[in-house]
Formats: C-alpha cells, sequence, structure tokens
C-alpha cells in the first residue's frame, strides 16, 4: 500500500509539474500572439500595453517638437514648415500602429479616437503645403490630443 501511495503522490506531482510549465509555455507573449490570431476576429487589432505605450511617448515627443517649430516666430518659413510636414508625416505613420480606421481594439479610448486624430494630422499637414501655408491647424495639433486625453 505504501508503495501505491507514493507511486501515486509520484504521479500527481509530475502531473502538476508538467500542466504547470504547459501553462507558463503557452502564456508567454509568442505564444499569446498565436493564440489571439485565433480567438480574436481577422478586422480585430490586439495592441499591447508596451506598444501603446512606446507609441503615444513617441507621438507626445513629436507634439512637443511641432510645437516648438510652430511657436519660434509668428510666420515660420520655409524651414520650419518643411520640419513640420515631416514631423506630422512621422506622427500619422506612428499612428498606423494604434489600428486601422474603424477596426476595434482592445483599447477603448484609442478605437474611439485615432481616426479624428489623423483627420487633424492630414488636415494640419495639407495646410502646410497650402500656398500659402496655412498655419493655425499645426499649431492646434497638441489640442486634439484632448480627444482621449481629456484634462481632468
Amino acid at each position: 500500500m505504501k508503495g501505491q501511495s507514493r507511486l501515486r503522490n509520484s504521479c500527481l506531482v509530475l502531473t502538476f509539474v508538467v500542466l504547470l510549465s504547459t501553462i507558463l509555455v503557452a502564456c508567454s507573449a509568442s505564444s499569446l500572439k498565436h493564440v489571439r490570431e485565433h480567438t480574436y476576429p481577422p478586422n480585430f487589432n490586439y495592441i499591447t500595453s508596451q506598444q501603446l505605450h512606446t507609441t503615444m511617448s513617441r507621438l507626445a515627443q513629436k507634439v512637443v517638437s511641432l510645437d516648438l517649430i510652430m511657436s519660434e516666430i509668428e510666420e515660420p518659413g520655409k524651414i520650419q514648415t518643411r520640419e513640420a510636414v515631416e514631423i506630422i508625416l512621422e506622427m500619422e505613420r506612428m499612428t498606423a500602429s494604434l489600428g486601422t480606421e474603424g477596426w476595434p481594439s482592445n483599447h477603448q479610448e484609442v478605437s474611439g479616437h485615432i481616426s479624428e486624430f489623423r483627420q487633424e494630422l492630414v488636415a494640419a499637414r495639407r495646410a502646410l503645403l497650402a500656398q500659402p501655408p496655412g498655419f493655425y491647424l499645426a499649431r492646434t495639433i497638441s489640442e486634439a490630443c484632448g480627444h482621449c486625453h481629456e484634462t481632468r
């Protein structure tokens, strides 16, 4: 009886270790990505917390750079205008990592407002490229962040 009890306990411990190892492996980031491919609809944009944090930090840096350029002088010259357009283009590229317009994501605020923010970026860039260039929209991009980041 003692031998059977030891064998049963050993089997239970081994089974527990195997199950725990399987769960840990299954929960790794790459495994979770593979699981998400089969558990979310194809038009769902899963954004990791790290991806969201990194992109938002980079966008904030670009907003500060744009604000500095737009506030340097009363009417920015061609060099400042070109720099502002480049910053806005980079911001447009960054927002692409936050999902495709109209597709849901696991971050409701992003899904709900990213298309508005992109539209404001596009409008500001087009205004800067117009003849004569319009500076107002580029100067107010930081206010467009308020769609999601309202002061409370």
